[in-house]
């Protein structure tokens, strides 16, 4: 069994963006390392090898109308479940469509995998930190105003092992985008 996500790679301009409001927040909780910033797309848990091995065929060719990596913009600083309680603090992403387009695309794959349908609707965010215990973080961020965009140059299928330095993530496929 190995434990997967499917997730959207995002590049320096949205890393960078994101350092910069990292260093405006002052709040105790355990910060998201740089190195291994994304946006989830779905977790997929842990993952027998038969159904691994139909995962990574199928991740090359997802989004097959889409040539060119999708813009996403980030205006503002939320929470999971909300302000007044953030167990996770992240960046919301805006776009075109592009990441629900391929969190979609990629449900009916699984559902045809045996995966059980995702019953939450998909909210495209990049995950800043997590709090131990509720935190009310609206005094927080109410000064923060991040205004920045970037690209999404992939989608990624990442094993990953749980360690007490953080997670240790190892690319199992791509599906790369053009760059402009």
């Amino acid at each position: 069994m190995t434990r997967t996500f499917l997730a959207a790679d995002v590049d320096d301009a949205v890393l960078d963006g994101a350092a910069s409001v990292v260093s405006a927040l002052p709040l105790r909780c355990r910060w998201v390392k740089r190195e291994v910033m994304h946006a989830t797309v779905r977790f997929l848990g842990d993952v027998d090898d038969e159904r691994l091995a139909k995962l990574v065929a199928l991740v090359p060719g997802l989004v097959p109308g889409r040539t060119d990596a999708p813009r996403v913009r980030v205006s503002r600083v939320d929470a999971f479940p909300d302000l007044r309680r953030a167990r996770v603090l992240v960046l919301p992403l805006e776009d075109e469509g592009a990441l629900a387009a391929a969190h979609d695309e990629l449900e009916d794959h699984l559902v045809a995998l045996g995966f059980e349908r995702e019953k939450r609707g998909y909210r495209a965010h990049l995950t800043l930190a997590r709090f131990r215990e509720p935190a009310d973080v609206r005094k927080s961020i109410a000064g923060v105003h991040p205004s920045f965009e970037g690209r999404v140059p992939s989608l990624t299928l990442y094993a990953s092992v749980l360690g007490k330095e953080g997670p240790t993530y190892t690319v199992l496929a791509r599906r790369a985008f053009a760059q402009p």
